[in-house]
């Protein structure tokens, strides 16, 4: 069959409109991959940052446990310890401040928040968990129990 000029205009027409069809919808899932692969960067950021601030912690109150628990749970205090802020990137920096206080249900135990704040102190992000104490064979066991994001 041989095709008229007309004819063989119209077929590139149809074929390089369906090609173009196919090569935006490519491009506009590579697209939203590519911003999706992004958000979790920014989410593991935050994430890791503020769980850097909790592993301090966690730290802390095993070193001066039984002073931060009196101290807790005689005068209903919250020990509140500001770090210094995460540099994350050049521009991106975060604050970290975390807050211990006593668990009422639970006899040797503290709850630890971990929050992350940006520069305008909107929380970010937080992690906390229950750190208890137990002595087993006469040396001290330390429990990481209820750890939330």
């Amino acid at each position: 069959m041989k095709h008229s000029n007309g004819s063989a205009i119209l077929i590139v027409i149809l074929f390089m409109s369906v090609l173009s069809i196919f090569c935006i919808s490519l491009w506009q899932s590579s697209s939203l991959f590519h911003d999706i692969s992004l958000q979790r960067l920014a989410y593991e950021q935050k994430y890791r940052a503020a769980q850097g601030g909790l592993n301090y912690a966690i730290a802390f109150c095993r070193k001066n446990f039984d002073d931060i628990l009196k101290a807790c749970k005689e005068r209903g205090q919250t020990y509140q310890i500001e770090l210094e802020p995460w540099k994350i990137a050049k521009h991106i920096v975060y604050k970290n401040e975390v807050e211990i206080e006593s668990v009422e249900s639970v006899e040797n135990a503290l709850q630890i928040k971990s929050t992350l704040f940006d520069g305008s102190k909107k929380n970010i992000f937080t992690v906390s968990c229950h750190l208890s104490k137990s002595e087993i064979n006469k040396k001290d066991n330390f429990f990481i129990k209820h750890f939330l994001n």
